[in-house]
Parts: C-alpha cells; sequence; structure tokens
C-alpha cells in the first residue's frame, strides 16, 4: 500500500524504508496523516512479533505456525499466552484491512 501509494502520487521518499516511505506520505496526502499513526502502530506490532518469531525459530519466513514451540517461546518473550498472542494477531489483522482499505490508492478517486 504505501509503496503503491508514493507510486501513484509520484513521489519519492525521504529514504528507504517503511516510515521514510509513510513520513512522505504524511506531508503530501490527507488521508496519511489521519490514518499513519494507526498504519504504524499495526505495522510495529506485526513486524516486532515476525522479528522475534524469526529469532526463536531461526527461520527467515514471515509465516507464523501457531502450533508450534517457537510460536509458545514468541508469546514468552512478549509477556503473554499463545492464545492472547494470537487473538492480538487476529484482531490487529482485521484492523490492518479496514486501515489498508481507507488508505487504497487505487481505490480512492481522484
Amino acid at each position: 500500500a504505501v509503496q503503491i501509494a508514493l507510486l501513484k502520487n509520484c513521489l519519492c521518499p525521504l529514504g528507504p524504508s517503511t516510515m521514510e516511505m509513510v513520513d512522505t506520505l504524511k506531508s503530501h496526502d490527507a488521508r496519511w496523516r489521519q490514518k499513519s499513526a494507526d498504519f504504524i502502530r499495526i505495522y510495529r506490532f506485526l513486524r516486532m512479533v515476525e522479528q522475534l518469531y524469526q529469532l526463536t525459530s531461526n527461520h527467515a519466513g514471515s509465516q507464523l505456525d501457531v502450533n508450534t514451540s517457537n510460536f509458545l517461546r514468541t508469546s514468552s518473550l512478549l509477556k503473554c499466552s499463545p492464545m492472547d498472542l494470537k487473538h492480538q494477531l487476529q484482531s490487529t489483522l482485521i484492523e490492518s484491512i479496514e486501515v489498508l482499505k481507507d488508505l487504497d490508492p487505487l481505490a480512492s478517486p481522484e
């Protein structure tokens, strides 16, 4: 969504990171100014879980298997139960769908 929005608006990001891309969009697009805090919060949470899971599993992918000891270790690092982490992930993914719908540059008329 971030890269598509940049391309559609013919914007060059401040740098290569997702956060720098979001900062660029915030300065040019009212929808991104309004929703960027939600987007960043969701992005950081999902990225943190992904990286902790990779750390515990020594696996480079971004797919989580909730029925593994690696997921148990990840939830432990986050100081929550595996079930709580699973629910947090589910609710975060549902929220991310709504935020991304609001920010979809291809769905909004110019």
